[in-house]
């Protein structure tokens, strides 16, 4: 979900121009997967379909030939991977002196050896979808799911308690990188040769016996 915050300024109509004269400002949204290139973007002419958002006209219009500003807020729930937004006036006497165009995300987190990726936020609660972390070492393992979602507000909301574990062999310890976590250590098995010596006891009469 997009963000669209205007702030632009309009010129009230001429009493004597009031049947050519408008007061009106539209936005338009095209929904694409990626960048257009030498292609008509204008919504007047262009071959492809825009969805028109809003038409935004004040709650209280200027006074004929007073320039006064307005504030506008919105939200456009995106479709595909980009948008391109057309602003359009027919007669009116506009001009845009500010838009800004923001979303809410989750940033990138994690806890003991777990990362989850930056996340675009929902448009509500109501539309939340589990996201998966990752083990961030090699040499690290996983015995529970790594499971949170990503809240409206931007917010993680991450099971509790959920970490990875070093391998047998390895253990935690300070990264190279400040407040990193990673699992160091040969990976490696002790073998232990045991020689076993057999001795026959053959007593004290045997060893006489023996030395004679």
């Amino acid at each position: 979900m997009l963000n669209v915050e205007l702030k632009y300024n309009l010129r009230g109509c001429p009493t004597s121009q009031s049947s050519l004269c408008n007061q009106k400002l539209s936005i338009y949204v095209l929904h694409v997967e990626k960048e257009l290139v030498g292609v008509d973007l204008n919504p007047l002419t262009t071959t492809l379909t825009y969805q028109k958002v809003e038409t935004i006209v004040p709650k209280v219009l200027p006074s004929p030939r007073e320039l006064k500003e307005y504030d506008y807020d919105s939200k456009i729930i995106t479709e595909k991977g980009g948008v391109y937004l057309a602003f359009l006036d027919r007669g009116a006497c506009v001009s845009l002196s500010r838009v800004i165009v923001s979303y809410n995300y989750c940033s990138e987190i994690g806890s003991v050896l777990v990362r989850f990726s930056r996340t675009a936020a929902p448009v509500n609660d109501s539309y939340l979808e589990e996201q998966t972390g990752r083990c961030t070492d090699v040499n690290s393992i996983n015995k529970v799911k790594l499971s949170g979602v990503c809240l409206s507000s931007g917010e993680w909301n991450i099971t509790a308690g959920i970490k990875c574990l070093c391998k047998p062999g390895y253990q935690l310890v300070n990264g190279s990188d400040e407040n990193v976590l990673e699992c160091s250590g040969k990976n490696c098995i002790l073998l232990l040769l045991i020689k076993i010596i057999v001795v026959k006891d053959y007593g004290a009469q045997s060893l006489r016996a023996l030395g004679t």
